[in-house]
């Protein structure tokens, strides 16, 4: 044996035997290495058995497909985009699209990015959704509606309780944004599509508890049957659309004078309708239209407009205001409206009107 060798040796083992530390480093150091194999084979079988993404419709090249579903009640198809918009990927929006509608957004929410990454390194669909974060205005005003009027505690109060009834889901924008910021109100949303359900459920964090729930049901059916029970709500919101050329929100089912006069009788004294209105033609005439017919079975009605979306919020209360007191009432209302849209970071101005019949 060289004597180099026999020296280093016996160098080795005077220094193992003299230093307990030198043998815990190497213990530490071979476990590391075993939890470092255990880790990468973990990985391994989360990649392997996880889905890819679906592939992207035309116009979506730069963004990720997250799902595609085609409803069998409507026979439309779905797609679930993520996509950022900004250049570092820390903005990140979920949105759904419709097929042949890729330029029309349906419905948007913001997505929380995981700690330390971005939209460019990291799987957004494990991204939870920030549900008081609202992208859209016209949504954002039907977040706020119900606060305007006074039909629920004001966000300066005590939480309080209140009873929601909504027709039409969506991407569960405005009811998650109502649970999330007042977690005990009673809240029911009709959707008539088990696929839009599914999509919302599983993709925008929309849950169930004991305070919230979704119901697979026609929302003309659901109301009319509410009504027969004589169940009493503080806000009821209509954000369901139909194909109509002109005006496809809401539905035109839902303007029909039974249903309206069905909706106007479930309302608690203080209870407000709010009304998603989407002009696509004719829109003086048109909403000229939709107002005169609300007013109808409303004595008092106020009109909200985003300054960048075509939308119009109707809200509309049981019970008049003397003529005396519009303009001061307006005021209080629009003051009101200021103070919600800055607390909550609503970054547009809005528009109001205030009609009665």
């Amino acid at each position: 044996m060289p004597e180099s060798l026999s020296l280093w040796r016996k160098f080795s083992r005077s220094k193992v035997k003299s230093s307990p530390n030198y043998l815990r480093l190497i213990l530490f150091f071979v476990f590391g290495l075993y939890v470092t194999s255990k880790v990468v084979d973990v990985i391994g079988f989360v990649m392997q058995t996880e889905e890819s993404y679906p592939e992207a419709a035309p116009g979506m090249d730069s963004m990720n497909v997250v799902a595609k579903e085609c409803s069998a009640t409507t026979k439309i198809c779905y797609n679930v985009v993520d996509y950022s918009s900004d250049v570092l990927g820390l903005n990140v929006n979920r949105v759904i699209y419709l097929n042949g509608m890729e330029k029309e957004v349906d419905t948007m929410v913001a997505l929380i990015p995981l700690p330390g990454r971005t939209f460019h390194d990291s799987d957004t669909r494990f991204w939870s959704v920030n549900h008081t974060v609202i992208q859209s205005q016209y949504v954002a005003l039907i977040c706020i509606a119900p606060f305007v009027v006074g039909s629920v505690p004001s966000m300066n109060s005590d939480y309080g309780n209140a009873s929601v009834l909504m027709v039409g889901l969506g991407g569960g924008s405005a009811d998650m944004f109502y649970h999330t910021i007042r977690p005990q109100w009673n809240i029911t949303v009709y959707e008539i599509d088990p696929t839009v359900v599914k999509l919302a459920n599983k993709w925008f964090g929309v849950v169930d508890d004991d305070f919230r729930r979704t119901v697979i049901q026609d929302g003309v059916i659901a109301i009319n049957e509410s009504a027969s029970k004589g169940l009493k709500y503080d806000v009821i919101v209509l954000d369901a659309c139909d194909e109509d050329g002109q005006i496809p929100c809401p539905a035109k089912t839902f303007l029909q004078p039974h249903l309206l006069n069905n909706v106007k009788s479930m309302l608690t004294i203080k209870g407000c309708l709010i009304v998603n209105v989407l002009l696509l033609n004719n829109p003086d005439k048109n909403l000229g239209t939709v107002e005169k017919t609300l007013l109808n079975f409303f004595p008092l009605c106020v009109n909200l407009r985003p300054d960048q979306e075509t939308n119009v919020i109707f809200i509309c209360l049981p019970y008049r205001i003397q003529k005396s007191n519009l303009e001061n009432t307006k005021k209080q209302w629009e003051s009101e409206a200021s103070q919600l849209m800055r607390r909550f970071d609503f970054r547009f101005h809005t528009f109001m009107d205030v009609m009665v019949n």
